[in-house]
């Protein structure tokens, strides 16, 4: 099958956690499928969070040539506050346990349903030592959920025939990809965009100079890193390890084929025509725009600000800064169908080459009911945000918690199982204990 053909989305697998940041899981071709669970394990990181769907499809520019002309979404419609139904024991006790039961300073939550239905709540603090909550308007690091925005620009680009996802990446970067195993002319660009590519995480590495997040690192830099070590897989395909270095590479594809850097492609085809307004990437810049809280990584001594860093060491697959708003209004548009033409979509949320692990930029989540979901969560430098959405469905929630450790189970299911299947989880109470 070509890399044009429209290809039906697969069926969800029975997979629970949208990998995060620092996922570093390697399984091969031949394993199991995932098991099914109503929870998640203690050690798999990600918080809640919801991302809305809905819509058309994606216009292009006119009065520009066609090797030069974007896919170009429509503005997402705006969202408007507005009270959310009756809940019995609601998403704000939900969030209070989260906060007080996982010990982290703050989380906050936007559920957004079609018709420009919303609710947002907030519990704990934006920064220790105030007595600020997280703000709707709060700007954050959104790390793994950056894959997503460069995935839609491969895609984009693969509609309008500059590429193929079935390019080796030595045809478009000669020589990049060498040694230890790796061999760019067998590993393809959809194998970088499923993390079966075989390249090792460089964020991994307890000595990588990129947890300093004090140095500037270039993506050829963090290549390298990833390069230093052995394939970690016997032929590119073949087993399934998510590595941010894979989306380094689709970042210099992306620079390589338009003369653009890959941040000024998600601005001009996503973040602009989508009026995404507090969504950007830092550049150089180690503070957050205005307004924002902070970001906290547990340590032996305590909790650590990481609020400010060189986001250089996140790669093009880890650097965007974005809102509870945003991110609602992306999702809802990309699984509405307003991003992406119909084959590129469906091939999005094919997990088959993923080897039933993830799609392109996008994993299959799973709640109590049933309903089709689709999510992307990252865990990084003192952040977590987790965005389900529901396929094609216009309903949708952002999760966003201010420190990066473990977060109690059962609150994140419960807001999770509530906005989409209207009960708490299974075997969890209805009522505050």
């Amino acid at each position: 099958m070509t890399d044009d053909d429209a290809r039906p989305a697969a069926a969800a697998p029975d997979l629970r956690t949208a990998p995060a940041a620092f996922d570093v899981r390697t399984v091969p071709a031949d394993a199991p499928p995932p098991r099914t669970s109503t929870r998640r394990t203690a050690t798999t990181p990600g918080p809640a969070v919801f991302v809305a769907v809905g819509a058309l499809l994606a216009a292009t520019l006119t009065g520009c040539d066609a090797a030069d002309r974007p896919t170009v979404p429509s503005p997402a419609p705006s969202v408007t506050a507005s009270p959310g139904p009756a809940y019995d024991f609601g998403p704000q006790s939900i969030l209070v346990e989260l906060v007080e039961l996982s010990r982290v300073p703050g989380a906050a939550a936007l559920v957004t349903r079609e018709g420009g239905m919303s609710w947002f709540g907030a519990a704990g603090r934006a920064t220790l030592g105030s007595a600020r909550p997280p703000r709707r308007e709060d700007h954050f690091r959104i790390g793994e959920l950056t894959e997503t925005f460069l995935a839609v620009v491969i895609l984009q680009l693969a509609a309008e025939g500059r590429l193929r996802l079935s390019d080796p990446v030595e045809a478009h970067l000669p020589g990049l990809l060498g040694g230890n195993g790796h061999d760019g002319r067998r590993i393809t660009l959809l194998h970088l965009l499923v993390h079966t590519a075989g390249l090792h995480p460089y964020m991994e590495d307890p000595d990588s100079p990129y947890r300093a997040f004090d140095r500037r690192l270039a993506p050829a830099d963090l290549v390298r890193l990833g390069l230093a070590h052995p394939t970690d897989s016997i032929r590119p395909g073949a087993s399934y390890r998510h590595a941010h270095t894979h989306y380094v590479v689709l970042g210099m594809v992306i620079e390589k084929l338009t003369g653009r850097s890959y941040a000024a492609e998600v601005e001009r085809r996503l973040i602009d025509p989508l009026k995404l307004t507090g969504t950007s990437f830092p550049g150089a810049r180690r503070t957050l725009p205005a307004p924002h809280g902070s970001a906290y990584s547990g340590t032996p001594g305590g909790l650590t600000d990481r609020t400010e860093l060189d986001p250089s060491g996140l790669g093009a697959g880890g650097q965007l800064i974005s809102t509870l708003d945003d991110l609602n209004r992306f999702y809802s548009a990309l699984l509405g169908g307003r991003v992406l033409p119909k084959p590129q979509l469906a091939r999005m949320l094919d997990t088959s080459d993923g080897l039933g692990h993830e799609g392109v930029g996008l994993t299959p989540w799973e709640v109590s009911c049933k309903a089709p979901l689709y999510a992307r969560s990252s865990i990084i430098a003192g952040t977590q945000v987790l965005t389900v959405a529901a396929e094609g469905g216009g309903h949708a929630v952002t999760l966003f918690v201010n420190a990066d450790g473990d977060l109690a189970l059962g609150p994140q299911d419960d807001i999770l199982e509530l906005e989409f299947c209207g009960r708490r989880s299974p075997g969890r109470p209805t009522e505050p204990s």
